[in-house]
């Protein structure tokens, strides 16, 4: 029934073993053409080698789902020949690079041509998909066969927000355009994150939210987002904290779809042959490269990891070290501008360091602000969540105490540093209170902390938050990231055992994926005229003082 080859008699098997009943969660065995959970109380047909695990009742009556089916069954209908356009070879090639094809592997809303399933298993990978549309599966069941892969494979009808697998089954789960259709994502997002495996891979791409997009092209997205039935789209914020919210841990965000997209979309309709192909790999190249910019992106991916870690809990410092690992690959630099290197100036004044002076740099990164410190004379000492960013700081300071670590529970004595700074990295912590608590700690008596964070009320995120609703977001880290008010830190800060003896502003913003030159400019002209309290960021030069209470 399912195509296995007798070399490898007991991979479909092994599939079907992972298999729940959707009514009463009990397992499933399969009995002729028909699913059979183990207490004998219901029975689930299996279609042209398809298993039809489906509740009726979670979606008999919803709009959506009617909207939805039948859309897709008629355009799954269609499908007569396997074959990977250049898109599909793109994803594949996506999906490698972050590891999210590793098996078994499940995609949630594989589609007609279960193309990600049907290569994953050309590979040698066990792979599982899904969909409501039983019209593309069982397409996708036949390309299967005729690609001589069905062997590997299992095809099952199923509801995505009720997934009929055991838990911690699979090695990678994917759900691509996928989200945006379903009445309730999070519980789609809940089962991805269920059936993971401890460490796996879960991969999920949705439209971009329309105010990142440029408005050229706003208005052929909602059109196109009336036409598929799309409930919503996306903040990169938003989704990474739904995959918090459920227990998995962002790695990687990747923005795509930027307007030379539109060119690419030309190039396919209008070139034939090799002549395509070339302008078309060349346009997706220039989009990847470009993977980092949120503005004028129209389409959005996360790659997370499965938590071991209760959901709500924070994450560990592995899972978040393997996040800023790929964070530091991606933003690996040569060398540093003349604006960095202005600003780490300014704050080793405010630190004032002296010959000699024992400094620790909380979250050093690639180490770019120890290496201006030892111009100083200073003793440098770091530690970064990061093995990869450590590693590219050894390369810069050899011989210098670097160390891999969880900045919320340092490895160092009380009292053992004359100066410690922390730089853009406390509002990326799990804990900023326990971070600070431990900046206390190690800091001298008499000593001097340096603490630079993002405002909360900087007249920039207001700007942005009053035209397009979008939290405040910096550096692309939006996998840990949270801001506050100036005497939002004050009082962190105090009740951490820090003394916040004065506090100055940091006002000169560089032109990014966000902000144009022009637009650069215009503040920097401007900035001395900017209130305080409605400042990028905030110094905090701190002493060591009595904790106001426990973290």
């Amino acid at each position: 029934m399912f195509g296995r080859a007798a070399a490898e008699p007991d991979q479909v098997d092994t599939l079907a073993g992972l298999l729940r009943c959707p009514g009463c969660h009990a397992g499933v065995a399969i009995e002729g053409q028909e699913a059979v959970c183990s207490t004998g109380g219901h029975r689930y047909p299996i279609v042209d080698g398809v298993l039809v695990l489906l509740d009726e009742e979670d979606v008999a009556g919803d709009p959506q789902y009617d909207s939805q089916r039948a859309y897709f069954d008629a355009e799954f209908a269609g499908y007569r020949r396997y074959a990977l356009e250049n898109w599909r070879r793109s994803y594949l090639r996506r999906l490698r690079s972050a590891g999210a094809l590793a098996g078994p592997l499940l995609d949630v809303g594989v589609g007609g041509s279960g193309y990600t399933v049907i290569e994953a298993a050309r590979s040698g990978v066990s792979a599982v998909g899904c969909d409501l549309s039983l019209e593309g599966l069982v397409a996708a069941r036949r390309f299967a066969v005729a690609e001589g892969v069905a062997d590997r494979t299992l095809w099952v009808c199923c509801s995505a927000e009720t997934l009929p697998f055991t838990s911690s089954s699979f090695a990678s789960v994917l759900a691509i355009a996928v989200l945006e259709h379903l009445p309730d994502d999070v519980a789609a997002l809940s089962e991805m994150a269920r059936v993971l495996q401890v460490g796996g891979r879960a991969w999920t791409t949705v439209p971009h939210a329309l105010p990142n997009i440029s408005p050229v092209f706003r208005i052929p997205n909602r059109r196109h987002d009336r036409t598929l039935g799309h409930l919503r789209r996306y903040e990169a914020q938003t989704l990474v904290e739904l995959g918090r919210r459920v227990g998995l841990v962002t790695e990687e965000v990747q923005f795509t779809g930027h307007p030379v997209k539109v060119l690419q979309l030309a190039v396919d309709k209008l070139l034939r042959g090799g002549a395509r192909d070339r302008v078309w790999w060349l346009c997706e190249r220039r989009d990847l490269a470009r993977s980092g910019e949120r503005r004028g992106s129209m389409q959005l991916s996360v790659l997370f990891t499965r938590s071991d870690e209760p959901v709500g809990e924070r994450a560990s410092s592995g899972t978040l070290g393997s996040s800023y690992d790929a964070w530091h690959r991606r933003h690996a630099r040569e060398d540093v501008d003349r604006h960095t290197l202005a600003f780490f100036d300014w704050v080793l004044d405010l630190a004032a360091p002296e010959p000699g002076t024992q400094l620790l740099d909380v979250a050093c990164g690639d180490g770019a602000f120890l290496s201006a410190a030892v111009l100083r004379g200073v003793e440098p000492h770091g530690i970064d969540v990061s093995q990869t960013a450590i590693e590219i700081a050894t390369t810069n300071l050899p011989g210098a105490d670097l160390r891999v670590g969880d900045a919320e529970n340092l490895p160092y004595d009380d009292a053992s540093f004359d100066v410690v700074t922390c730089l853009g990295s406390l509002e990326h912590f799990p804990s900023p209170e326990r971070g600070a608590a431990e900046i206390a700690r190690v800091l001298r008596p008499g000593g001097r902390a340096i603490v630079f964070v993002p405002n909360l009320f900087f007249l920039g995120h207001v700007w942005l938050g009053m035209r397009h609703g979008t939290q405040p977001s910096e550096g692309e880290q939006q996998f840990s990231e949270s801001f506050r008010s100036s005497q939002g830190w004050i009082d962190l800060l105090e009740e951490s055992g820090l003394r916040v003896a004065r506090w100055e502003t940091w006002n000169t913003i560089h032109a990014s994926a966000k902000v144009s030159r022009s637009t650069m400019r215009l503040w920097n002209a401007a900035a001395r005229f900017v209130p305080r309290n409605a400042s990028y960021a905030f110094a905090f030069v701190c002493q060591k003082g009595p904790r106001r209470r426990e973290v």
